[in-house]
């Protein structure tokens, strides 16, 4: 990212700017942009009175867990929205906090070094200050490839445990999310010409970035590297765009639960690409939407239309329940089948066409659907009421949150901060967070002053009273040795980095950074 791009752009909001204007505009622009933006791409972008872009971007963390596990590298590409490049890439590594050990497995994935991250990294605010003032620049959506579960967390988290509004830059100025994951897949099985699709060291066929990447002549030198992640992704976009811009665009036109809430009709069919249904049928299945969950508004129920589904009318609801959410070995053992019901959650970028794509018979054929036949079915299935009322009770369960005592994620099932407390906290940032405890000490939330005191321990530990510094590492000990299995402390670190970093000189750097973090902690 490039403030100069920022600036410029606030600077021309609302304008027309001539020719001239933008060409000697662009000239102004550093030579690091110019050298990676043309200025063709520049000019026709400032031309547009929209100004929308897509932001693609990857996190990588020291850890399986984006909601605990920290941030280690964020990197970030802007588009327009013919995905030109229109500003410099984004680069930046965090600094790893001492109250949790990155993961060896991470370490080993990632190829990075949390010593490397230590010496040149930023503390994790000043890390998401940059990531969210990126994000909130108007009309990007910000592109992930499969981050709708993993990276939109890691930035929601991040953003709230660092006391910014932790959904604002998802739909503050005209910006929205989107994840392409399953757009490719989809594309795979309605409309897989002129993309090579590729299969897996297994040789079943594969949706991986890094097997699709090389598959196409897309360069990745090293997948599971945040820059060069992005980049793939969005070569992998362009093939996507190219070779079938109509599934493109109308996937694009409904990312959104509100477009979505408005083209979803009940009773109707639908085409669903959703990882649930496997590999055998390309991760596709006709579906049709029965309700919304009373207590999730945004969450679709649908039945899967290639299944038998009669059978669960006479079956008991908590044991379909336990059914449902059993795991395929479970099944497997027990000899008893998943009800062949689906959570479509509409936040979540869905990828859901209508039956109207299956228009050719080897499109049916290559998903084994028959589209006259779904729709007979489908019309039958919505006027069993016996069946829906039995799905209905299935899901008729308390979806209340479990207790979180750890406050850096007591996000969701807490209240938002109110407005005095979010105005205090504007001045808090403006005036330099690590003034923040000595400025204002009475929340009306709680969590705040908790959160605070951990950011200013993290960030700026010369601003603590030594009384608060000892507080500090005792909280940084507790956490680590209360840490869930399969993470590292530090009495097994060791020995993990042995088991999983192959790596001589990345295995020893991560030593090092460990034993001086220890060393730090008990001092």
């Amino acid at each position: 990212m490039s403030r100069e791009f920022i600036r410029f752009k606030a600077k021309v909001k609302g304008k027309s700017l001539s020719l001239p204007e933008l060409e000697r505009g662009y000239e102004e622009m550093s030579a690091e942009y110019r050298d990676f933006v043309r200025k063709s791409d520049f000019i026709n972008f400032f031309t547009e009175k929209n100004g929308k872009s897509f932001l693609w971007h990857d996190y990588e963390t020291w850890g399986a867990n984006p909601r605990r596990d920290q941030t280690s590298q964020y990197a970030a590409i802007r588009t327009d929205r013919d995905l030109n490049f229109i500003d410099v890439p984004t680069n930046i590594y965090c600094k790893p906090s001492p109250n949790r050990l990155p993961n060896p497995i991470a370490v080993s994935v990632t190829h990075l070094s949390p010593l490397y991250c230590h010496e040149h990294g930023i503390p994790e605010y000043e890390f998401f200050s940059l990531v969210r003032e990126e994000m909130l620049v108007p009309g990007t959506c910000q592109v992930a490839y499969n981050g709708i579960n993993f990276d939109r967390e890691v930035t929601r988290f991040g953003f709230y445990r660092n006391l910014f509004a932790a959904y604002e830059h998802e739909f503050a100025n005209d910006n929205s999310v989107w994840d392409i994951v399953m757009l490719g897949a989809m594309i795979r099985a309605v409309r897989p010409e002129g993309i090579n699709w590729p299969t897996n060291d297994e040789g079943r066929p594969s949706i991986r970035l890094e097997h699709l990447a090389p598959a196409n002549n897309i360069i990745q030198e090293n997948c599971h590297n945040a820059i060069d992640d992005v980049k793939a992704t969005v070569d992998w976009a362009r093939l996507l765009k190219k070779s079938q811009p109509r599934t493109w665009d109308f996937l694009f036109k409904y990312k959104h639960k509100k477009q979505l809430k408005k083209y979803i009709q009940m009773g109707k069919p639908y085409l669903l690409t959703n990882m649930a249904f496997g590999l055998e049928y390309q991760y596709t299945a006709p579906v049709l939407p029965l309700f919304y969950l009373r207590n999730e508004p945004d969450s679709l129920i649908c039945i899967n239309l290639r299944e038998d589904f009669d059978w669960i009318k006479n079956e008991d609801a908590s044991e379909l329940r336990k059914l449902l959410y059993s795991t395929k070995a479970e099944l497997e053992e027990s000899g008893k089948k998943r009800p062949p019901l689906v959570k479509i959650k509409l936040a979540k970028c869905p990828a859901i066409a209508p039956l109207g794509v299956l228009n050719s018979e080897s499109v049916s054929d290559r998903v084994s659907i028959n589209a006259a036949e779904v729709s007979k079915k489908a019309g039958r299935t919505y006027k069993d009421k016996a069946l829906i009322s039995k799905a209905m009770e299935i899901y008729d369960i308390d979806s209340s949150f479990e207790p979180i005592t750890q406050v850096e994620e007591q996000l969701y099932g807490f209240n938002f901060f109110d407005k005095a407390d979010n105005m205090r906290l504007q001045e808090i940032h403006s005036n330099g967070i690590r003034f923040g405890l000595n400025k204002i000490v009475e929340w009306k939330d709680e969590r705040i002053n908790k959160l605070l005191f951990r950011i200013i321990a993290k960030s700026h530990p010369q601003q603590l009273s030594k009384e608060q510094l000892d507080l500090w590492k005792k909280q940084c000990l507790l956490e680590i040795s209360e840490t869930e299995d399969g993470n590292p402390n530090f009495e097994n670190f060791k020995k993990m980095a042995s088991e999983h970093i192959p790596d001589l000189k990345l295995r020893n750097e991560y030593i090092s950074y460990v034993e001086n973090i220890q060393q730090w902690l008990t001092q």
